[in-house]
């Protein structure tokens, strides 16, 4: 056996070689923290299998004796190894390691629990690599190239690029609210945080309108048939009238889905099929230029959810942006929405449900999208539901403003 530590963990190994008349088995090793704890990759001329080495037992993880992942007399065979590290939260794509013979895959860890109810995806951080040659005769099997490549490099000092300051959440809460005590209209309230007053912007029509639900929550009401976008708004300070950051809990309408093995949302039912999410934030200067988010879920994308930006183009309201967030919103589960705004720069954060962090997941100019119109000016801000959203439930609202911007 030979290790050797690169000083980084690896994601794509490999190791080539060359078998006589008598091939001796050889073990391909990762994740590697010492010679008594790794996994290997174990090739022979009767068996493949991919063993957990620990405390110097070895365990099978996944085994196979077909054919074409044994090596082959006075053959030349590739071993390849991709591995996805650890799995940061349902949406990760870590927590797989992929292991392959001359291009097939042989055995993949991670993805059915039955298939290996051993791997544990330990040790994902550790560094250590190597190879090990079974016993045999001399040249039954000859190595020719090792190779291991890291999960990440470091980018070089000369290709780093200053980065403009973007205020990415305030440094004070201008406006607070939980939305608790009895049900009734949000219409007039006041935050209890900030003092700020909730106003109804649109529509018209008495009966539409968001409601307090009596559980810290609001929600549309009617929760169908509405005529139009539901704006309710705050009047921004005039102090901070050049940043906000919004922030809310969003819980989407229908039964509630559950997250399968690879993240994909199970809510996509013959129950929830007419459940819509159109839910989200607006900044608005005047009633020419304004900028909307909504979240956006329903049956016609099945397993995908997306954030829109919208903003009157040539005084039509139009979808200016948008990014497919992938099953990250499901049907009945509280997600986190937190969108920064300093009229010109906007960035958008998601953290989905059961994830435990916050994901950037897009971010651009208003100058790009409008090149002839000057930075937004923020008068206001507030809470969306569009008419087609089915009773989206909105929860634990924070408006920032800077004092760091002027």
């Amino acid at each position: 056996m030979a290790l050797l530590d690169p000083g980084a963990p690896s994601q794509v190994l490999g190791l080539t070689l060359r078998t006589g008349p008598r091939p001796q088995g050889v073990a391909l090793i990762f994740r590697a923290r010492s010679m008594q704890d790794y996994y290997a990759f174990v090739v022979s001329s009767e068996i493949a299998q991919v063993v957990r080495v620990k405390g110097g037992q070895a365990t099978p993880l996944q085994q196979t004796q077909a054919p074409e992942f044994l090596l082959g007399k006075n053959a030349t065979h590739y071993l390849q190894v991709l591995d996805t590290g650890p799995r940061n939260g349902p949406f990760d794509k870590g927590g797989k390691i992929r292991l392959y013979l001359d291009g097939r895959v042989a055995f993949v860890l991670g993805d059915d629990p039955k298939a290996a109810p051993e791997f544990d995806n330990a040790n994902a951080d550790a560094s250590g690599v190597g190879f090990e040659i079974g016993e045999g005769v001399a040249w039954g099997t000859v190595l020719s190239r090792f190779e291991a490549h890291p999960r990440t490099i470091a980018l070089p000092a000369e290709l780093r690029l200053p980065e403009p300051f973007f205020e990415e959440r305030g440094n004070v809460v201008v406006a607070s609210d939980r939305f608790d005590g009895a049900a009734g209209p949000l219409e007039a309230r006041h935050t209890p945080v900030g003092g700020l007053v909730w106003e109804k912007w649109a529509p018209r029509a008495q009966s539409e309108k968001v409601v307090l639900l009596g559980n810290g929550q609001v929600q549309p009401a009617p929760r169908e048939k509405r005529s139009d976008y539901l704006l309710y708004g705050l009047r921004w300070p005039q102090s901070y009238r050049h940043f906000a950051s919004l922030e809310a809990t969003l819980t989407p309408p229908g039964h509630e889905g559950r997250y399968d093995l690879e993240g994909n949302c199970t809510g996509y039912t013959e129950a929830n099929r007419e459940e819509r999410l159109r839910a989200g934030f607006f900044f608005w200067q005047d009633a020419q230029h304004y900028l909307i988010l909504r979240a956006f879920m329903d049956d016609s994308q099945s397993n995908a959810s997306e954030l829109e930006w919208q903003a009157p183009v040539e005084g039509v309201l139009d979808v200016i942006r948008r990014v497919n967030l992938g099953p990250r919103l499901c049907h009945g589960n509280p997600f986190h929405l937190r969108v920064s705004f300093d009229g010109d720069w906007v960035v958008a954060w998601v953290r989905a449900p059961g994830s435990p962090r916050e994901e950037a997941v897009q971010s651009f100019r208003w100058s790009d999208a409008f090149p002839d119109q000057p930075p937004l000016k923020i008068n206001m801000v507030g809470l969306l539901f569009s008419e087609e959203d089915s009773g989206t439930r909105l929860d634990s609202f924070t408006a920032w403003g800077s004092t760091r911007l002027r």
